[in-house]
Formats: structure tokens, C-alpha cells, sequence
């Protein structure tokens, strides 16, 4: 079977590889400039959401590239049309989910927006609309939903079990518990992926009295917001061990001020780090848990659990604006339907509604 990731028709061009009028009109945009001379359009756009936005901007040149539509000479607004964004839109629905879909447009409208400022197309404004306001999750996110105190309470009993169970190399229970942290520190304070990766010692990690500090500045965080979060304390001893004798076995007389090291003695990657927390969530938890699902959990399990303080979760969260979290992030309402339509299902077992109603069906 073909992986579908390497299908020349979603591959996203290279900014090196486009148009030349595109790539001046791109780099006209994200030009800084001074004060006298003014700057482009995305100049103060973070350097993720440019790396975002020029991506999905290459899908679309890979689509005009691929249907033989592609004039290498024209200027960027005179490539979109309605059909053709028709087309474009209708090759994604067999590849992507709705989701991506809305991303991908929004990307090709924002990229517009910042490369040729002085034209507007309305009818991409109207389709990213409707996409967007369309666009459902294609998984069930209940799924991986566990409650962050079942999930941090369990992963301190794991931290503890590795450092009773027998294992043949240092390196692998050092890596086993360096996993089980991360779990940890996600369940109960959920940093974005980004962040949780590049945390360092003495910057991001901090220890002030009997407990640790997380933090991170507004350039380091994806809603300009500075974060400044203190840590559960019964992890001060379990971050107290990994700094003061695992993190060096992992090292293995490397150096390195990252707080997370790979069983390699290198810095971790994201991506590494990912797959672990995934691999280990399973494992211990029967779920395989992405990074973002402890993001999910946090406004949840408020709701839930305290819903007059649900509000304390776009702060945790470093959300500027709480609608953000309601609408992405909130599972509450699902969650306490299906409870409520199983206390239903058990109260009519219970009950003896179920006697009546084959009783009925045979009369």
C-alpha cells in the first residue's frame, strides 16, 4: 500500500521552488523594514505561523503545478479563480479531513491576504467561512479524554514502580522515568508541544523553595503571553531525582541545558517525545494519548468538576481570549450527555421498564 504522506498532490511546495513573483510578493510581506520605511503585511507574524501559512500557500502551487495551470510570470492574484478554488477544495475532500481542509484554505487566504493587500476576493472569504464553520473533528476526542488527576495520580504510582522493578540497563529505567515525568508534568499543567519540548534548565524549569516553576516569555509562546505556572508539589521530588541522577545517566557525561534527554545522551526532539508520551500512555493507561489531548483535558474536566472557576482554564492554557477554549478544547458537554444517557439506560434496567416493554412486544 502507497503512503498516502508521499503522494506527489500533497506535497507542499518549497518557498525556494516558487513563481518568482511569488516569492517577491512573500518576502515583500514578511519584510521587517524600519521605522521610516515601514514594514510588510506579516512582519510581525511569528515565525511558526509564517512557516505555517507559507506551506499551505506551496500546497496550493503544488495543485495549479499538477493540473498544468501554473504561470510561472503571473502575479499571485491573477492565479485563484472561484473554480479553480472549486477544484482545489474538492481534490482535498479525498484527501484530508474537514478540518485540514479549512486549514489549508484559511492558509492560502491569509497568504493572499499579506502578498497582494490591495486586491480582495470575496469568494474566498466566503468559502474559508463556511469551511471552517463546517469543519468537525473526524476523530472522537472522547476517546483519549481521562480525567488529569486519575492521569497524574497514576503516573506518579508509575514513577515510583520504576524505581522498584529490576531492569538489566540504567539508561532504560532512566528513559522509562524521564517518560513517566513528562506524563506528569502534561496532566497537570498540559504545556503546548512546542514548549514542553525546548524547556531548559534555569530558563523554563525553575526551582523557588519546595516546589518547581514553569515558565515561558511572550516570544516563546503561541499567543504572545507570557507563562508563568507552579508545578504540583508532589512532583518536586520526582524532578528533584530525575535532575540529580537520571537526566546524568542519560547524559552520559554529555552536556546539554535541555530538561529532556533521549536514551541516546542528545537532545530530545519533539517528535521523540511525542511518540513516547503516546507509547506510554497506552501502555499504562489502555489510551494512546497525543500531546494535545491533556490540552483537552484541563477546561474538561473544570467544567466538570468546578464549573463556576471553568474560566481559570484559558489561563492555564495561555489563551488570550476563553471563547478559544470553549470552542476547541471543551468536552464537558458531550462527556455528561453520554453519563447521562447511560444513568438513564441502567435506571430503566433497574427499574423493570425493560420486563414491560417485552411484555408488550408479544402481546
Amino acid at each position: 500500500m502507497t503512503d498516502p504522506k508521499k503522494d506527489p498532490r500533497r506535497r507542499c511546495m518549497r518557498l525556494a521552488e516558487w513563481p518568482p513573483p511569488d516569492r517577491r510578493a512573500w518576502t515583500e510581506a514578511t519584510r521587517l523594514g524600519d521605522p521610516f520605511d515601514g514594514c510588510g503585511q506579516a512582519a510581525h507574524w511569528r515565525e511558526d505561523t509564517k512557516r505555517k501559512v507559507a506551506s499551505g500557500y506551496g500546497r496550493w502551487l503544488t495543485f495549479l503545478q499538477l493540473r498544468g495551470v501554473l504561470d510561472w510570470h503571473a502575479s499571485p492574484s491573477a492565479r485563484i479563480s472561484a473554480d479553480l478554488l472549486r477544484s482545489y477544495v474538492d481534490e482535498l475532500r479525498v484527501q484530508v479531513s474537514p478540518v485540514t481542509i479549512a486549514g489549508r484554505i484559511t492558509d492560502l487566504q491569509q497568504a493572499l491576504r499579506v502578498m497582494v493587500p490591495a486586491r480582495e476576493f470575496p469568494f474566498l472569504d466566503r468559502a474559508q467561512q463556511l469551511l471552517a464553520a463546517r469543519a468537525r473533528p473526524s476523530r472522537d476526542k472522547r476517546r483519549k479524554y481521562i480525567h488529569p488527576s486519575i492521569a497524574f495520580d497514576g503516573t506518579l504510582k508509575l514513577l515510583d514502580r520504576i524505581e522498584r522493578e529490576s531492569c538489566r540497563r540504567n539508561v532504560w529505567r532512566a528513559g522509562r522515568f524521564r517518560d513517566a515525568l513528562l506524563i506528569a508534568i502534561l496532566s497537570s499543567r498540559a504545556p503546548r508541544r512546542r514548549n514542553l519540548g525546548a524547556m531548559k534548565i534555569g530558563q523554563h524549569i525553575l526551582k523557588a523553595g519546595d516546589r518547581y516553576l514553569m515558565r515561558f516569555e511572550k516570544d516563546e509562546t503561541k499567543g504572545n503571553r507570557p507563562i508563568e505556572e507552579t508545578l504540583p508539589f508532589p512532583l518536586t521530588q520526582y524532578l528533584d531525582r530525575y535532575l540529580d541522577h537520571y537526566r546524568s545517566i542519560l547524559l552520559a557525561g554529555r552536556t546539554s541545558n535541555r530538561l529532556w534527554i533521549s536514551n541516546l545522551g542528545t537532545d530530545m526532539a519533539e517528535i521523540t517525545i511525542y511518540f513516547r508520551v503516546m507509547k506510554v500512555s497506552e501502555r499504562e493507561f489502555g489510551v494512546a494519548r497525543n500531546l494535545h489531548s491533556f490540552r483537552d483535558g484541563v477546561p474538561t474536566s473544570l467544567a466538570i468538576d468546578d464549573p463556576l472557576h471553568v474560566g481559570a482554564a484559558s489561563a492555564i492554557l495561555g489563551h488570550a481570549d476563553p471563547r478559544v477554549t470553549e470552542r476547541h478544547y471543551n468536552l464537558a458537554k458531550s462527556i455528561e450527555a453520554v453519563r447521562d444517557h447511560q444513568k438513564t439506560i441502567r435506571g430503566l434496567r433497574g427499574s423493570g421498564v425493560r420486563t414491560k416493554l417485552r411484555r408488550c412486544v408479544v402481546e
